[in-house]
């Protein structure tokens, strides 16, 4: 038995000590290793990513549509959005207004009232209409003398109408006869040195300066013939005298507080 074993030892201690045994040892020692991390590396991801996927799923499947679904009808469209802006624009305009024609006095928005009706933009019933919601004894006063005034006509409407007026057809002794006045043109003066009488077409440039007071009163020193073919345009030209007067009379009581 002695003799087996020895010759076995010495071949094993002869093995090792050579340099090629110990280069293959060391080979598989490190085969062995790189095996053994490759092998836990792998398990390692699989188990991470066992353990992740469950979250994304819950994630994607559960919390991201919920979201996305709820916010959906919460958000309006944009044209929507621009139209109920719009209509609340509107409406705030509406309240300033409102709450500026309440803070103006009354008797300025009368003024401005009359200056539209003059110019022919809104009839008299607005302004009518106006002074009925007024209880003050001034609104009042004022409804009564407005209260035969049915319309209103600017300068412009009264020269036409005179125009029409004064060329209504007349008969051939008429037209002689005016026809010799304006080639003659004489008129009496006054005590003052102004003219007694007076021609349409005093009237018509008396209009044309805006002046319906001095229309006026050339009109009343129109012969009694003419004065009696433009009683219909009289009655409008005293209208509108009568709102002029009325709208300076304002004027004056706000400058004077």
């Amino acid at each position: 038995m002695k003799k087996n074993t020895k010759p076995n030892n010495a071949q094993w201690l002869s093995w090792v000590q050579s340099p090629d045994s110990l280069k293959k040892v060391f080979i598989f020692v490190t085969l062995v290793i790189l095996l053994v991390l490759s092998i836990f590396i792998l398990w390692k991801r699989y188990v991470e990513k066992e353990i992740s996927q469950p979250i994304s799923l819950i994630q994607t499947s559960s919390t991201l549509p919920a979201t996305q679904l709820l916010e959906k009808p919460l958000s309006p469209p944009q044209e929507e959005l621009k139209l109920f802006s719009d209509r609340l624009t509107a409406l705030e305009n509406r309240m300033n207004q409102q709450q500026e024609i309440l803070l103006t006095p009354p008797k300025l928005v009368v003024v401005e009232v009359l200056r539209a009706i003059l110019e022919g933009w809104i009839p008299v019933e607005t302004l009518t209409v106006f002074l009925q919601r007024n209880s003050a004894p001034w609104a009042q006063g004022l409804l009564v003398t407005l209260n035969p005034i049915k319309e209103s006509k600017t300068y412009s409407q009264l020269e036409a109408l005179l125009s029409v007026s004064s060329s209504q057809p007349l008969s051939l002794w008429e037209r002689v006869k005016r026809k010799i006045k304006s080639l003659i043109r004489i008129r009496k003066l006054d005590a003052k040195g102004d003219y007694q009488g007076a021609r349409i077409e005093d009237v018509q440039k008396a209009l044309s300066d805006h002046d319906i007071a001095k229309a006026m009163d050339f009109f009343e020193k129109l012969s009694p013939q003419e004065k009696t073919e433009l009683s219909s345009w009289k009655i409008l030209a005293q209208n509108r005298l009568t709102l002029e007067i009325i709208i300076k009379k304002l004027i004056i009581e706000l400058t004077e507080g």
